[in-house]
């Protein structure tokens, strides 16, 4: 994919994941915002402005600004969101790149804070092997006091969760993160 388009879809994807696209100042700055709160690192409001092309702007974008940029969107890095624009999507198997936890590492007590698109995140204590209670929960379908089965979790995926219990009502199975796939999650050992 030639570099202009390359970088045209990383826009597109961030509209997306940012829910809108900017177009005025005040907009800029959020999305400014958005991105440092999400990564820990800041582009400026001048910078996405040029490549938005709010402002002209004949140069390129700096190695550190497509970096960022490719962080906000799940990506390692700008290289490796190009590496995914040239995988073949018409096989149906492959490796994974992104970071994985596997919850059979999760010790009981430990605890899992998971964060996707739209503000969407979720603090879960680890009750007993690979079963996990909701602490926290925003915007997201999962209540406070949600136990569930939770076996692997990756960057960039979506969340599948089974035997959920609220309350007495069993809950067969739960899919999050559909749109973009998980953005970050930490794993926070007991103390």
């Amino acid at each position: 994919m030639e570099p202009t388009s390359a970088l045209s879809s990383l826009i597109a994807l961030t509209n997306e994941n940012l829910g809108f696209v900017p177009s005025t100042p005040s907009e800029f700055n959020d999305a400014s915002l958005k991105i440092q709160m999400a990564t820990g690192k800041s582009i400026s409001q001048s910078s996405l402005k040029r490549l938005w092309g709010y402002v002209y702007y004949s140069g390129k974008p700096t190695n550190t600004t497509l970096n960022n940029l490719a962080k906000f969107n799940g990506f390692a890095d700008y290289k490796t969101y190009l590496l995914s624009l040239s995988q073949d999507t018409t096989d149906d198997s492959g490796f994974l790149k992104e970071s994985l936890i596997d919850t059979d590492r999760v010790d009981v007590g430990d605890r899992l804070a998971l964060c996707w698109n739209d503000g969407k995140e979720c603090l879960m204590l680890c009750i007993a092997p690979r079963r996990f209670r909701i602490e926290m929960s925003k915007n997201i379908k999962l209540q406070e006091g949600d136990t569930l089965t939770l076996h692997i979790i990756g960057i960039g995926h979506p969340i599948y969760a089974k035997d959920i219990v609220r309350g007495g009502e069993h809950i067969p199975a739960y899919e999050g993160a559909k749109k973009g796939g998980l953005r970050s999650f930490r794993h926070i050992p007991a103390p």
